[in-house]
């Protein structure tokens, strides 16, 4: 099986030491601090059962686990970063860019210019503001002047989830004269963005299409997309398509992409609502899902757009000019 890209989810891990072992008052007074701060959470059975010492364990971002803190007794704490997804090319240059990438990510979160930099030093030093002044012996780890502000090294787990190549998405291997020439399509999705804090993550756990490389057009249909829009949700339909639609005198629009189910469908509704003419070309489109996907959107759009707009074989040049003369 061929592989064109790799999908990678960094999960990194950052101690630091706040230089001496916590006593149960200071235990108490600094999970009560976290506590109003940020969501103190408990320890799962799975953790009880994998560590011999019970942290105290507070979600930086609230209910987003996106950074986790886990403060030992010993005054050891470590900070989990569920990092964002990467993409990479499975080339010979892969593992060249890989471990470089993860270089420049290191040096970044200790030199505090990662993005989650600010929230860790904060966290740090809110609980050496709790601590009270002590005659406990510090540790030299503990001390902010210890190499990177406290900070000294970070550990880095990927877990790699390779996508299988896509040879041919769409039915044609070319695309025909007639649709060359300037026949209005909105290409479904033209270029999807799907960006930090999108529906697609919040409530699908669904991070693909976040990367340039998952963005880029399909290099069949890149030479004839003289004008892209951007979207970061399944219709196509906005302000700016809609602006470029009224300016340009298009009334009808042929629909084709990938999901049928998804954007290919909610874009002709949007058009169909906005009175504009959807033809969804059934024959060059395809769903994720599979055919029985496919075939349900298309029996839902033979409902709301009409049986007579969506063309289910391949196109010529005189169904073209049926579907204007229509």
């Amino acid at each position: 099986m061929d592989f064109s890209q790799l999908r990678v989810k960094p999960l990194r891990f950052i101690p630091f030491d706040l230089g001496v072992n916590l006593s149960p008052k200071e235990r108490k007074e600094i999970h009560l601090y976290l506590k109003n701060k940020y969501l103190v959470k408990e320890l799962d059975e799975r953790k009880k059962a994998i560590l011999s010492r019970e942290p105290i364990i507070a979600s930086i971002y609230g209910k987003d686990d996106k950074l986790e803190l886990y403060l030992f007794d010993t005054g050891i704490g470590v900070f989990v970063l569920k990092d964002k997804t990467m993409m990479y090319k499975e080339d010979i240059r892969f593992a060249a860019k890989f471990l470089k990438d993860r270089k420049d990510c290191h040096h970044s979160i200790l030199e505090g210019k990662y993005s989650e930099s600010l929230a860790i030093h904060k966290v740090i030093n809110e609980i050496r503001s709790v601590l009270s002044p002590s005659n406990k012996k510090m540790r030299v780890s503990g001390l902010p002047s210890w190499e990177y502000d406290g900070l000294s090294y970070v550990m880095s787990i990927y877990f790699f989830f390779p996508i299988q190549q896509i040879k041919q998405t769409i039915s044609f291997t070319y695309l025909p004269d007639y649709l060359q020439k300037g026949i209005p399509a909105i290409l479904n999705p033209a270029y999807f963005i799907n960006e930090e804090g999108s529906p697609y993550r919040q409530y699908l756990n669904w991070e693909r299409l976040s990367s340039d490389l998952e963005q880029e057009l399909h290099p069949q249909i890149k030479p004839y997309a003289k004008t892209v829009f951007k979207k970061g949700i399944y219709t196509a339909i906005n302000d700016e398509t809609l602006l470029y639609i009224k300016e340009n005198n298009i009334s009808k629009i042929f629909i084709l992409g990938i999901d049928t189910d998804c954007c290919v469908l909610k874009t002709a509704v949007d058009l169909f609502e906005h009175h504009l003419h959807p033809i969804v070309l059934s024959y060059y489109s395809a769903s994720n899902g599979g055919k029985e996907s496919h075939n349900a959107a298309i029996k839902v759009l033979e409902r709301l757009i009409g049986r007579q707009n969506i063309i289910h074989t391949e196109l010529t040049s005189e169904r073209v000019k049926e579907c204007y003369r229509g």
